[in-house]
């Protein structure tokens, strides 16, 4: 628990929630609090097999066909040159460190080419979930964007293939295996008999969530059949070995990962599946990475740390390498080849847990090697999402919302017609009345235009011919607190774009006729009213709450519901129940920062609080004053 509330500091902070967890195993580790001593963590060794399984289902969860395929000619010469090029880089590399690296300067040759392969077979791995994370917080579209996503969901699963062949290469030569023909068949064999098995365990998942109709069981049966495929591999193997004189060595990584990899492209289950996984992957992770960081031997960080920048280094050229390479090979412009490199730095779970999985393969200096490991991959993970931001915003691709100011109201709007219906108009004049400044735009007007309505209230229309930045900027309400945009729907999330990306504090209320469009305009943080629906919940709403629709269409036009920000220092910190308020006054609600918190007697106003007000004109008006400042 402790561990978890940690790592979301850690996020706060900027850095990555597995940190967070990591330094909490190792403050109550060995190391330095022995909360979690040597006795009680060989006991939780299974935790890593449990995790393992989980991890390798996520990595064949994310590798979805359909969203690559368009760019798989790219995607596969990048993570062709990738893997070549890191893997080489860093094997090569470590070996050539190895004398002053202290678990690996004693060791004979042969176990030294082994350490330095599983560490370059390790270092390919990247991380889809902190890559996802990145493009969702960026709005990242475009050939970029789609390429890089692709090879890494793709590498993570490749890595669990290469580690798989790379490990079972050093247990045969650091064991003395002779190294012939017959063996390469064996790992032929064991890796095809891995995928066979992965295609039991897809149809036994697939039963489990078709019969099973408690979601918290399927999860627990899928998780406990992940884990117990780990246990079938060293029952096998051990049963191999005494009936068969063979080692025959499945690999539960890679088994779990071809099974999530069919649920994903295969299974009418696909997104049950995922959700099942998602609602689990917090307290696995926080379980796993807390008792990796209390396994972590920090006198052998202490001794390994200058080698572990080493190997950062060493793996950035060799991704510098791959990535400009293959981006010339498939006729990628130059300038993006150049900085591509900054998009496949991250590390994080299937790495970790790979470092982990040697830690439990060699136990003379797996966990120093696990050490080493870590090291690097937590400095990847720390550098590696700022640089894929950046190289998002250096390639074009990135849309990400614009940055916030102090937020207060600003009663500026601009509302967006097509000059049919006068619906818009009336909008305008509406908000007019009630003290906005308006400036009302016409997609079907060619010179401004002044109309007067029945209420005699002046609206100067402007003509609004082209959608674009460069128009919304000649208006000149640089300033403006919101939009109203009432035009086709793909007007009006080209429009709601630009704002969303250059304007900050812009409220967004849009009008939109096709339901099947919700989304596009959620994710601009847009306020919907949906055409089709509108009157019908106004109705609906009328009968079942007259009182208060009523707040809100007032016929007498006497009351308003109205949003007033706090800026007045003396009213900052004032309960509300210690504001003297006018009688007709009544508090709906407060806005602070993203939260909506509900009106009270002892709630305390801050500054910049946005405080939801029904009440009287004149009433209102004079609580504008006492907030204002």
């Amino acid at each position: 628990m402790s561990s978890n509330q940690i790592g979301r500091y850690f996020a706060i902070l900027g850095l990555p929630m597995i940190t967070g967890f990591m330094a909490s195993g190792i403050v109550i580790g060995p190391s330095i609090l022995d909360i979690l001593n040597h006795d009680i963590l060989h006991t939780l060794d299974f935790v890593d097999e449990f995790a393992l399984s989980f991890i390798a289902f996520v990595a064949g969860s994310e590798l979805y066909w359909k969203e690559i395929q368009s760019r798989i000619g790219t995607i596969k010469w990048v993570t062709f040159a990738l893997v070549a090029c890191v893997s080489t880089a860093c094997s090569v590399g470590l070996f050539f460190m190895s004398s002053y690296v202290p678990f690996m300067a004693n060791q004979d040759m042969v176990t030294k080419v082994a350490i330095s392969m599983l560490a370059g077979s390790i270092l390919i791995a990247r991380s889809p979930s902190s890559a996802i994370a990145v493009i969702k917080e960026m709005r990242a579209k475009g050939p970029f964007t789609q390429t890089s996503l692709g090879v890494t969901v793709i590498m993570d699963v490749l890595v669990i293939v290469v580690f798989s062949v790379v490990s079972s290469y050093a247990i045969a030569i650091t064991t003395k295996i002779p190294i012939n023909p017959n063996f390469f068949l064996l790992l032929l064999v064991e890796l095809l008999t891995s995928v066979g098995l992965g295609w039991v365990v897809y149809k036994v998942i697939n039963f489990i969530i078709t019969n099973i109709d408690d979601a918290k069981v399927k999860t627990f049966l899928i998780l406990a059949f992940g884990f117990s495929i780990f246990q079938f591999s060293i029952w096998f193997s051990h049963y191999s070995h005494k009936n068969y004189g063979v080692h025959f060595v499945l690999e539960p990584l890679l088994t779990c990962m071809i099974a999530g990899y069919l649920m994903t492209n295969f299974s009418v289950h696909r997104n049950e599946f995922q959700t099942l996984l998602h609602k689990v992957y917090l307290p696995i992770y926080v379980i796993f990475f807390t008792v990796t960081g209390a396994s972590l031997h920090l006198g052998v960080l202490a001794q390994v740390w200058p080698i572990a920048l080493a190997l950062f280094a060493i793996r950035i050229v060799g991704l510098f390498i791959g990535a400009f390479s293959a981006g010339k090979f498939c006729g990628e412009p130059a300038e993006q080849n150049k900085v591509a490199w900054m998009a496949y730095v991250t590390q994080a779970g299937i790495g970790l847990g790979l470092a982990q999985s040697v830690s439990d393969q060699f136990p003379v200096w797996g966990s120093k090697f696990a050490a080493l490991i870590i090291s690097v991959i937590v400095i990847n993970e720390i550098v590696g999402p700022p640089l894929f931001k950046w190289v998002l915003m250096i390639i074009g691709e990135a849309h990400p919302k614009a940055t916030k100011s102090e937020h207060h109201l600003n009663h500026k709007v601009i509302v967006f017609g097509d000059g049919d219906g006068h619906q818009s108009e009336a909008i305008a004049r509406q908000l007019k009345m009630h003290q906005w400044q308006v400036l009302a735009c016409s997609r079907s007007i060619t010179e401004a235009k002044t109309t007067v309505g029945s209420g005699g209230i002046e609206l100067e229309i402007q003509p609004f011919p082209e959608i674009s930045l460069s128009s919304i900027v000649k208006l000149g309400f640089s300033d403006v607190g919101a939009i109203v945009v009432n035009l086709s729907d793909e007007e009006n999330l080209q429009i709601c774009e630009i704002f969303y990306e250059h304007y900050a504090n812009v409220n967004m209320v849009v009008q939109i006729s096709d339901r099947a469009n919700l989304a596009k305009f959620a994710e601009l943080d847009c306020k919907i009213v949906l055409k089709s629906t509108a009157i019908t919940s106004l109705i609906d709403h009328y009968v079942r709450s007259p009182s208060a629709v009523s707040l809100l269409f007032d016929d007498t036009d006497s009351t308003d519901i109205v949003d007033l920000t706090i800026l007045n220092p003396n009213v900052h910190g004032l309960k509300l129940s210690e504001l003297n308020l006018p009688e007709d006054i009544l508090i709906l609600g407060i806005q602070r920062k993203e939260n909506h918190l509900h009106a009270h007697s002892y709630l305390r106003l801050k500054m910049n609080d946005i405080v939801t007000i029904a009440g009287s004109f004149d009433s209102l008006k004079e609580l504008t004053r006492k907030f204002d400042y």
